[in-house]
């Protein structure tokens, strides 16, 4: 098994606010972490949107995640705020991870 980078890019909706999207991204955060595999997640606003970032245990884990989050309730205020248009999703293996002492 390899752990993976579930990396999800996106812009918001025009007039998007900021508080909203993450008290939205916190009420997500309640079903990623009861997703089988989940290790971690992260937000990263970029000068062009996005990031969402999370670190599963591996590639099936993540993939089966994803297939249920556009339905999962949680989810919908999360979802109402993005461009889906502009959504681009990478899967990555992870190859090395070091952590600070």
């Amino acid at each position: 098994m390899t752990n993976t980078l579930e990396r999800v890019t996106f812009r918001t909706l025009p007039n998007t606010n900021e508080a909203d999207l993450m008290a939205a991204v916190e009420t997500s955060g309640n079903w990623i972490k009861a997703q089988p595999g989940f290790h971690y997640r992260t937000l990263i606003k970029t000068d062009d949107g996005w990031e969402d970032l999370a670190f599963w245990s591996d590639e099936a884990a993540a993939k089966a995640a994803s297939e249920t989050f556009m339905d999962a309730p949680e989810n919908v205020d999360y979802i109402k705020l993005i461009d889906l248009n502009t959504v681009v999703m990478t899967y990555l293996p992870q190859k090395v991870s070091m952590a600070g002492t």
